[in-house]
């Protein structure tokens, strides 16, 4: 099954990671319980995208390079994924308050750490 791929993915990359209480392994879970398949690969994606802005930015200060480039950096993740979580609570049944920020997370995080690797590229070869 994708889905349980997609999970048993996460779990290794949260543990290699040393993340072990993330909410959006929650918001994983509750697209796979309600067959959201769209959903469990969006938060999936998101959650890549996630630690790869971290890890990025870590690596480019090991480097002594800053790093604060991109359009979805923590705060503006977690401002996100709270408005999906509380608009879903609150709208009975609307699953797409929780699906909608979580696909606008893949694709924005997974783009600003790609936005970060070129700029620190571009700094390196300064």
């Amino acid at each position: 099954n994708c889905i349980f791929g997609c999970f048993f993915v996460i779990i290794y990359m949260l543990r290699s990671a040393g993340v072990h209480n993330n909410n959006t392994v929650g918001i994983c879970f509750y697209f796979m319980k309600h067959g959201n398949d769209i959903g469990a690969v969006s938060t999936f994606l998101s959650l890549i995208g996630s630690i790869m802005v971290s890890y990025v930015r870590a690596r480019a200060e090991g480097l002594d390079v800053e790093c604060k480039v991109g359009l979805m950096q923590r705060p503006e993740r977690v401002v996100l994924t709270s408005l999906g979580a509380i608009l879903c609570g609150l709208l009975a049944d609307s699953v797409r308050f929780l699906l909608v920020p979580q696909m606008l997370i893949a694709v924005l995080a997974n783009l600003t750490a790609f936005v970060r690797i070129h700029h620190v590229y571009k700094k390196l070869k300064e």
